[in-house]
């Protein structure tokens, strides 16, 4: 129970450090924002229209004022109005927010079902055909770019095969290919990554000694390895996850997804602070909840872990 509220009291500290460097890093003069906002709906930039919207949005109030009630509002789910969409910048997370978790599950999804399988393979086939294929295609996919792996897929599926349709990539069937995309190079690095952790455990002693206790290879693996193997693995693993959220920005741009990375590119385009910060934010939750619960999945995997707290 100590543990527990120790943690959430970390949790908590960590967030309210990430709204103010948030608020921080996005904040903008009263006059600039009014104007931005004036300018985007074909207003003239008056100075009584300036000062009107100032007085409006509160922004005439003291910095620390207005990162509070900017706090208060995020914690009751009011992100503000984005200008540059005509929209509860909530509406619009809800209305995105699908085709991007979308995307990002079938990657998630990929990245662990094939980095896994190849990296265990590779590692148990140590230094055959399959290890070398499988080690050369790591090397290439760790090298190649998203965005230039998401044109190459959409050329040779899209163009030359017409296996999946452009102009609905919002839809579970053709959202698959640029999950591919965000996926592949992933997949090379933890592929990699995998068969060194793997191979580093099949030389271990206790390794040895299931192999002369008559355990069995797969035993071997499933039972003692992996279990060793993966407390290693999950935390960069973790990482990469919400960093598969991040990379979403650049596949939707490129396959014209309905999500929340192309959101973020309009606000960033028309300077709507309050569609980035809300993106930031929801970026960072999304780390700190990861990361939380990487460490919580590796306590219970490893119990040694538990006793260095």
């Amino acid at each position: 129970m100590l543990l527990v509220i120790k943690e959430l009291i970390k949790f908590l500290s960590i967030l309210i450090i990430a709204t103010f460097a948030t608020f921080v890093l996005l904040y903008d003069s009263p006059e600039n924002i009014a104007e931005n906002i004036l300018i985007m709906h074909d207003i003239i930039p008056t100075k009584d229209a300036v000062e009107g919207l100032i007085k409006e949005h509160k922004l005439d109030k003291p910095f620390l004022m207005q990162y509070f009630h900017w706090l208060i509002s995020v914690s009751n789910a009011e992100l503000g109005y984005s200008h540059s969409l005509d929209k509860l910048v909530i509406e619009e997370f809800m209305d995105r927010a699908p085709s991007t978790f979308m995307l990002a599950g079938y990657s998630i999804f990929f990245v662990i079902t094939m980095s896994f399988s190849f990296g265990i393979i590779s590692s148990v086939y140590k230094n055959r055909l399959i290890d070398r294929i499988i080690t050369i295609l790591s090397s290439i996919l760790i090298s190649v770019p998203v965005f230039w792996m998401g044109l190459l897929l959409i050329l040779l599926f899209v163009v030359k095969l017409n296996m999946f349709e452009l102009t609905k990539m919002n839809e579970a069937k053709n959202i698959i290919l640029p999950a591919i995309a965000l996926s592949l190079p992933l997949i090379g690095r933890y592929a990699v990554l995998i068969r060194a952790s793997f191979l580093e455990q099949f030389s271990s002693d206790y390794v040895v000694g299931a192999k002369v206790r008559g355990i069995s290879q797969r035993g071997i693996i499933f039972g003692h390895i992996f279990p060793n193997a993966i407390v290693a693995i999950l935390p960069p693993l973790g990482i990469s996850v919400g960093a598969i959220l991040g990379g979403t920005i650049i596949i939707e741009m490129i396959y014209g997804i309905h999500g929340l990375g192309s959101m973020v590119l309009v606000g960033i385009t028309h300077n709507d602070y309050p569609l980035i910060k809300s993106f930031v934010l929801f970026m960072t939750i999304v780390y700190m909840f990861i990361s939380f619960f990487v460490d919580w999945i590796c306590k219970v995997i490893d119990p040694r872990l538990r006793h260095k707290q």
